[in-house]
C-alpha cells in the first residue's frame, strides 16, 4: 500500500516532536479488553439485558415455589444461559478477531496531533481528522475512539512510551472530540 499523505495543515507535522508517538503489536489480552470495554459502552444494551435475565431468575424461582418445578429449571437454565453469554460473548468476539485479523499481531504506530491522528499498520497508513470522531472513552488500560457507534479504534495506553505522552493524548482527546463517554 502506498503511504497516505495528510492534507498539508498547520500544527500537525508526521515525526515531529509537536506528535504524540504510541507504538506496539496488540495481543489477545488488548483485543479482549476493547471487546468487553466496548460491550459495556452500550449502556442501554446491558440494561435491558441484565433486566431481562432478573426476570427470568424471579419467574423461575416463582414457578419452583408453585410446584411447577419443569418451568422454573427451564427458566432458571435460560438465565444463566444468558448470564453467561453476556460475559464471554466479547471474549468469543475478540477470539476470533485474533484469529481472523493476522495483522493485529504486527507492530502498529499511532500519532497524534493538533489537527488529527495517523495510524500505520502492516496493511496500510491512514490519517483522520477529529472530525471524523463522535466521541472517545478510556479506562485504565486503553482508550477508544468511536467514529461511529458501532465501531471504535483500540489503543492500548501501554503502546505510549510515558505516563506524560499518555496524559497528553488524553487533554488532545478532550480538546478535539467533544462528547465523552
Amino acid at each position: 500500500y502506498p503511504p497516505c499523505t495528510p492534507p498539508a495543515k498547520k500544527g500537525f507535522k508526521p515525526g515531529s516532536n509537536m506528535a504524540i508517538q504510541a507504538k506496539g503489536e496488540y495481543s489477545l489480552r488488548d483485543l479482549r479488553q476493547a471487546e468487553r470495554f466496548f460491550f459495556y459502552q452500550r449502556k442501554a444494551l446491558v440494561v435491558v439485558l441484565t433486566l431481562g435475565i432478573l426476570l427470568m431468575l424471579v419467574f423461575g424461582a416463582l414457578f419452583i415455589v408453585r410446584d411447577e418445578r419443569v418451568s422454573g429449571v427451564i427458566m432458571l437454565g435460560a438465565a444463566l444461559y444468558s448470564l453467561v453469554m453476556i460475559f464471554l460473548l466479547p471474549m468469543r468476539n475478540s477470539n476470533r478477531k485474533w484469529k481472523r485479523d493476522l495483522d493485529l499481531r504486527e507492530p502498529t504506530e499511532f500519532e497524534f496531533a493538533e489537527d488529527g491522528y495517523r495510524v500505520r499498520g502492516p496493511v496500510g497508513d491512514g490519517y483522520l481528522h477529529w472530525q471524523a470522531f463522535e466521541k472517545w472513552s478510556e479506562n485504565q488500560n486503553l482508550f477508544l475512539l468511536y467514529m461511529r457507534t458501532q465501531s471504535a479504534q483500540n489503543i492500548p495506553k501501554h503502546f505510549f512510551s510515558s505516563q506524560a505522552d499518555v496524559e497528553a493524548a488524553r487533554e488532545l482527546f478532550k480538546r478535539h472530540i467533544h462528547k465523552r463517554r
